[in-house]
Order: structure tokens, then C-alpha cells, then sequence
């Protein structure tokens, strides 16, 4: 991607920002999976890899300096995971599932504040140049009951547990600003049920 942006919104050259940015992403899942007349069950492996990077010139005209933040960001993230659902009779079967998730985060950023059209500091204290890391894993359960109460009629409640990835600040100007993951618990009941034919 590559935005450029004039944020003063006028004709005067005051300010613009130059966002390139470059992402490459690879993903694989693999699954195997088996129906019998009681069991049905699925079980996987999930794999991920991912590189971010942020070139950013930020210019300001009147004191012509330009803010440089540059970040690398690179993910890797695996899972493994099975869910099985088995009949104890016709009308009620019982479902259960685990996921195991890891991922790590490594981010590199470089910046400072530079004279215009120069690699010469406009303020020296400005620079940074840090990495920083981070590292989540989590299980994520999920078990549910589902009845047949009559041909049109089934009733089914669930409990799952999800998970959303940390991260890390790509604007940060030093090291230790990961955000932690984010957990919820969701439960569900319904009923779904053929009406009127």
C-alpha cells in the first residue's frame, strides 16, 4: 500500500504524510475429519507467518523537518485443534472441543526527527531504535448439548471460550508497550423450529 495525505487540507505546502507500507502473509490449515453413525469428529493443525513493514515521512514545511518512524513486524502463530460430537441417542448428542493457540510477535522500530531532504537529526534526542517482543498462547474450550425434541423442533445450549492476539505499538518510541489478549466467554441457547410446512 502507499497513501500519501495532506492534512491541512489547502493548497499551502504546511504538512503531508507518506505511508508505505508492505505486507507479506502466509497461511495454511490442515484438517482431517470422520462421520460414523454416532461420532462425527474433526481435528487440525493451523499454521501462520506474517512480516509487516511501515515506512512513514511525516513533513512539516515551515521548520522543514520530516518525522521518520519505520517498524518491522513479524508473526508466526500455530494451533492445533479438534471438536467431536456423539449421538448418546436419536434425539440428543453432546459436542466437545479444544483449541491450543501460540503466537509471538517481534517488532523492530527505528525513527527520529530529520532536517528535510537530509539523514542529519533536527533533534538528536529524537532517535530510537529498539525490539521488543511478544508472547501469547491460549486454550479455548467449547462444549454444547443439542436435543431433538420432535422432528420440527431442536434445542441446543453451547459454552465457548474465545481469544483475540496481543500485540504490539507500531508507534511506540520505546520498548515494553504490548497489549495483552483479549478473553470472552460466550454462551448461547436456542431453539430452531419448522413452522407452517
Amino acid at each position: 500500500t502507499h497513501f500519501f495525505f495532506d492534512p491541512d487540507a489547502t493548497e499551502l505546502p504546511v504538512a503531508t504524510t507518506d505511508a508505505l507500507g508492505v505486507q507479506r502473509q502466509v497461511s495454511q490449515e490442515l484438517t482431517l475429519a470422520q462421520r460414523t453413525s454416532r461420532l462425527t469428529w474433526i481435528a487440525g493443525v493451523f499454521l501462520f507467518d506474517d512480516n509487516d513493514d511501515a515506512q512513514i515521512e511525516i513533513t512539516q514545511y515551515g521548520p522543514r523537518i520530516q518525522i521518520r518512524p519505520f517498524s518491522t513486524v513479524d508473526a508466526r502463530a500455530w494451533a492445533l485443534f479438534g471438536q467431536a460430537t456423539y449421538s448418546l441417542s436419536r434425539r440428543v448428542s453432546l459436542t466437545g472441543g479444544v483449541r491450543y493457540s501460540d503466537e509471538q510477535k517481534d517488532i523492530h522500530n527505528v525513527g527520529g526527527v530529520y532536517q528535510l531532504d537530509t539523514a542529519v537529526l533536527a533533534i538528536p534526542a529524537s532517535f530510537y531504535d529498539f525490539v521488543d517482543r511478544a508472547i501469547y498462547d491460549a486454550w479455548t474450550p467449547k462444549a454444547s448439548v443439542q436435543f431433538q425434541a420432535s422432528p420440527e423442533t431442536f434445542v441446543y445450549v453451547s459454552a465457548t471460550r474465545g481469544f483475540k492476539s496481543g500485540g504490539l505499538n507500531v508507534a511506540a518510541t520505546t520498548p515494553g508497550g504490548a497489549f495483552r489478549p483479549e478473553f470472552a466467554w460466550s454462551y448461547e441457547g436456542g431453539v430452531k423450529r419448522t413452522m407452517a410446512d
